[in-house]
């Protein structure tokens, strides 16, 4: 680590007149870098140093003689992947190794609750840790022997080509004896060349089928985790990206200022009031009975992560059974309190920020957060959740909100969406004149058409008001134990922000904290709220009719066939955005996209009224009650959850983007799916119907598809289909 580099404070170490830089540095491992030695001091005015305008700077520094360990207890034991791994394998075969370690781990989950605690930090914290030293001794990390790499015997042949060319640049006399060792040294260096590019080929081929030879091991052991998990790493669906946060000059940021940068950046998005100011008669008590914590422990994912100070989740849906009885009774003591108790550990969230897919992971903004969890604690908030959307189940069912509720899904929102672009396509059809429609005497409208807006929220999940959305909860019917339990959950929270060694504490007081089990069901509860108020202005059949809600995509639209028509919709748009203000969200109007088609003998006119044309293209004029207008730019199209949306030929585009993207995913796997290996068709098939075709059916059968476009996508799998039975 270099020590000089931790404080910007500092400044260069060079100067050479007016121009400065900081190419000087102190590098020591990573055990010597402690505070003392990262307090380095740059020694401009020492006596022995000759002050002139060009020259470095001595670099003074206190760096330990001997590296003496932290204490082992202090420091947080990790599970490593191979460990995961392995105890996955242990699980699934019930092996003599796990069937000792349940055992054992069982004895000290009884040891832990054997008696009532108010102290429950304590006691959550002792139980984990316990039980995360007891997976650890039975399934120890483990080095794995890394082989030497598949190119050393081809060393000897490499260093002979480079020294051929080294040779063949070296300057001569150029005489007739120089020009035939430079031709000789010219052919040897292309012979060992082409050589070196066949053993390469060789090399590479022969690495990949001992790859795929063990996913065909895997996939006849039905291990479909290993054989996705050995296709993902070698044929990943985007190139893996490193964070390099830079600072406000652009430049790449030193370690303390990434760590500032991000500690800043989660202080202020999640910036709120640690407490909810609810007060409640009496204790919550517990709202569900033994058997129900149980089956939520017993359906912890085996797969996904947790946080770094906890035992996997495999560890606790082995113990559900065991651990339901005796941690029901410990709830009945914790909650039996007012405020009730609940382990800070089940309230905190680790923070992990992955790069976006189509930004630099340059800044916090272009990273996406999610917090791992304590898995206990996920289980029974994801129960608590589970109760109120049952009891919110008759506010949600009437709104069209079709994300995150029981029966409904993506192909709902798209399904509506599609529907309302058929139908405009339909109206401006019927409109048209021609002799069949002249002789049925058609009515003429003035004005007709469609319009629909697509919203973007600006960091929607981020941006609730906690304090609103506890409040307004009894509207939903939910128990006043389940919101009780809610709130106490949400108050006094923290992410723990890692950087390094560090796990830094930042309050978080504000939004529905992504990752969380209960971020789901919260927003659910936020969108039905927002609609309540929006029935202030517009009755419920508006909303049933024209609002298309799925998740933070908020999707508005109308057809239309006279002007006082469009003028109402028009004017609710700015009560809705209003609404949308008023329930702290921000909308993105840059991000928005507007589709509109006016057609008439007034359409020109509305036009001229609400449509402006800006530097980047046309935009769609909404005057917000209360508000400066809002400008939504127009399109001919758009993405709509992963289909494209148009009063044109929308069926085709959306078919005609997914088979491009069925292309992408298909040249990914080509190497598994066609070439020539130990994968038998079989396996070939089931990888190509699991990873390739559901990209192209996605979305398709919501949309609807026309004759010419199934003949294409049966063209498109066809083809696939024949080069993966060659």
């Amino acid at each position: 680590m270099v020590l000089n580099s931790w404080s910007h404070q500092l400044g260069p170490t060079y100067v050479h007149g007016d121009q400065a830089s900081r190419i000087d540095h102190i590098c020591v491992r990573q055990m010597f870098a402690d505070g003392e030695a990262r307090r380095v001091k740059y020694l401009w005015d020492s006596p022995f140093l000759q002050q002139t305008d060009v020259g470095h700077t001595p670099i003074l520094s206190t760096i330990a003689k001997y590296w003496i360990p932290s204490f082992a207890q202090q420091q947080i034991q990790r599970v490593t992947l191979q460990q995961r791994q392995t105890s996955r394998l242990a699980f699934q075969s019930q092996s003599l190794d796990w069937q000792r370690f349940v055992h054992h781990s069982q004895a000290q989950l009884a040891q832990s609750f054997v008696c009532t605690s108010a102290d429950a930090d304590s006691q959550m914290d002792h139980m984990h840790k316990q039980i995360l030293q007891t997976f650890c001794e039975h399934f120890p990390p483990r080095q794995t022997k890394r082989s030497d790499p598949a190119w050393i015997p081809a060393l000897p042949m490499i260093l002979n080509k480079w020294e051929h060319r080294r040779r063949m640049l070296r300057p001569g006399k150029g005489d007739l004896k120089d020009v035939f060792q430079k031709w000789f040294h010219v052919i040897h260096f292309q012979q060992l060349k082409r050589s070196h590019k066949k053993q390469a080929k060789v090399i590479r081929q022969q690495q990949f089928k001992e790859i795929v030879q063990t996913a065909a091991e895997a996939a006849a052991q039905h291990d479909t985790h290993k054989l996705f998990n050995l296709i993902n790493r070698c044929a990943p669906k985007q190139p893996r990206k490193q964070i390099q946060l830079r600072n406000h000059a652009g430049q790449l940021a030193s370690p303390v200022e990434s760590a500032a940068i991000m500690y800043k950046f989660v202080a202020d998005t999640w910036a709120g009031p640690s407490s909810l100011d609810l007060t409640f008669v009496q204790a919550p008590g517990v709202p569900f009975t033994i058997h129900q914590p149980q089956k939520a422990l017993s359906m912890i994912p085996i797969t996904r992560a947790v946080a770094k100070p906890f035992a996997p989740g495999i560890v606790w849906r082995q113990h559900a059974a065991f651990l339901a009885p005796i941690l029901h009774d410990q709830l009945r003591f914790w909650w039996s309190h007012n405020p009730p108790l609940i382990p800070s550990s089940w309230r905190n969230g680790w923070l992990f920020m992955i790069p976006k897919p189509s930004r630099p992971p340059v800044q916090p903004d272009h990273l996406r957060p999610l917090a791992l969890q304590e898995p206990v604690g996920k289980a029974i908030i994801g129960l608590l959740i589970h109760l109120a959307m049952k009891d919110a189940h008759a506010h949600v069912v009437p709104f069209p909100v079709w994300a995150y509720a029981a029966h409904r899904s993506t192909l709902d929102a798209i399904r509506r969406v599609s529907i309302h672009c058929a139908q405009v396509r339909d109206l401006i059809c019927q409109q048209r004149s021609t002799p069949h429609s002249r002789a049925a005497r058609t009515t003429r409208h003035q004005l007709y058409g469609g319009l629909q807006i697509c919203l973007d929220l600006r960091r929607a999940f981020d941006m609730v008001d906690r304090r609103k959305l506890f409040a307004k909860l009894h509207c939903l019917n939910i128990q006043t134990s389940v919101i009780q339990l809610l709130s106490t959950w949400h108050e006094s929270c923290f992410y723990l922000v890692q950087h390094g060694e560090v796990d830094q504490p930042v309050p978080v007081g504000r939004g529905v904290r992504q990752g969380r089990k209960a971020a789901p069901g919260l927003w659910t509860f936020f969108t039905i709220l927002f609609l309540h108020e929006l029935l202030v202005h517009v009755p419920l059949t508006w909303i049933q009719a024209h609002l298309t809600l799925y998740a933070d995509d908020f999707h508005v639209a109308a057809s239309f066939t006279s002007l006082a028509e469009f003028d109402f919709f028009h004017q609710t748009l700015g009560i809705l955005f209003s609404t949308l203000t008023l329930m702290d969200m921000q909308l993105n109007p840059g991000k928005s996209v507007a589709i509109l088609e006016l057609r008439g003998s007034l359409s020109g006119a509305v036009k001229r009224r609400l449509v402006q044309q800006h530097a980047s293209g046309a935009v769609l004029k909404i005057e917000v009650p209360g508000q400066a207008d809002v400008y939504i730019p127009i399109q001919r199209s758009t993405k709509y959850l992963g289909v494209i949306i148009s009063y044109s030929n929308f069926e085709d585009a959306s078919l005609t983007h997914r088979l491009q993207l069925m292309k992408v995913g298909f040249k990914r796997l080509q190497k598994w799916l066609t070439g020539h290996h130990s994968l038998t068709v079989a396996q070939r098939f089931s990888i190509w119907r699991t990873c390739t075709y559901p990209i192209f059916s996605y979305g398709v059968f919501a949309t609807g598809m026309t004759q010419q476009g199934i003949l294409k996508a049966q063209t498109q799998m066809v083809i696939m289909l024949r080069q993966i039975c060659q």
